[in-house]
């Protein structure tokens, strides 16, 4: 028999049940986005959230994110490298905006 994975993300508590809904329509890359926002980013992230402008951020996010990891990876000269190293040849930040 398989061990229980545990599927669930901090979002999905961490954060009002509304935005935590708007998230989970967004996907997997916004899933993790929003946590890791949430596990570096606590203050400024709740902050977007009180602003209502959090699902936004999390939406250009992933996308970018989904864009650069894609075009570095599928067929790019760029494809040996971590994720790590990808974002930062792209400038893209680990972080919400301020």
């Amino acid at each position: 028999m398989k061990p229980k994975q545990d599927h669930s993300y901090e979002f999905q508590t961490e954060l009002r049940s509304e935005t935590a809904k708007q998230i989970q329509l967004l996907g997997p890359v916004a899933w993790q986005v929003a946590d890791r926002w949430l596990s570096g980013w606590r203050r400024r992230t709740l902050d977007l959230e009180k602003q209502g402008k959090l699902v936004e951020a999390l939406r250009e996010q992933a996308k970018r994110e989904a864009e650069i990891y894609s075009e570095a990876r599928i067929g790019g000269r760029n494809s040996h490298l971590a994720d790590h190293e990808i974002a930062e040849l792209y400038d893209l930040s680990p972080g919400p905006p301020a």
